[in-house]
């Protein structure tokens, strides 16, 4: 986890009120069940790990959290891929399924991407004209600009 990840993990925390878990390990067994890591049993290959779940309890919301700090703007696109690849199972399936399991089937899932500022437009871009509704762009000096406010 590099510094961006943990001034985002800090901004979830300290101004959302999220519970956040870095790295979240997405894994499935060998029968395609979600499972834990240190479960025992074979685990299917491609576990993923976004860089953040965000859990607000209350709200019954869970955020699949993704941070770039890459200033190129085809490095911040490919955040995108879960949401706008389609397949027999997309990993957005794959990953919402895996969150619902967790943390509980009446949580919701929305996505959240937190890019440089000049990348900010082109991700909003891309997924409006995919349809995802359920996700957010963020720039990170938004979140610096928050954060250096509060610190001493």
């Amino acid at each position: 986890m590099d510094l961006y990840e943990q001034l985002v993990g800090l901004y979830l925390t300290l101004f959302e009120h999220l519970a956040v878990i870095p790295q979240f390990p997405v894994v499935f067994d060998n029968h395609g069940d979600p499972c834990f890591e240190e479960s025992p049993g074979k685990r299917s290959r491609g576990a993923k790990y976004p860089d953040y779940l965000a859990v607000h309890i209350r709200k019954r919301q869970a955020q699949v959290v993704q941070v770039r700090k890459a200033l190129a703007k085809n490095e911040a696109l490919q955040l995108t891929d879960p949401l706008t690849r389609t397949g027999a199972q997309s990993d957005r399936e794959r990953i919402e399924r895996y969150i619902k399991w967790f943390v509980g089937a009446d949580f919701s899932v929305r996505w959240r991407f937190f890019v440089r500022a000049q990348n900010v437009k082109a991700l909003e871009e891309q997924l409006q004209h995919a349809q995802q509704t359920t996700a957010t762009v963020t720039a990170l000096e938004d979140v610096f600009e928050k954060l250096k406010n509060v610190m001493p």
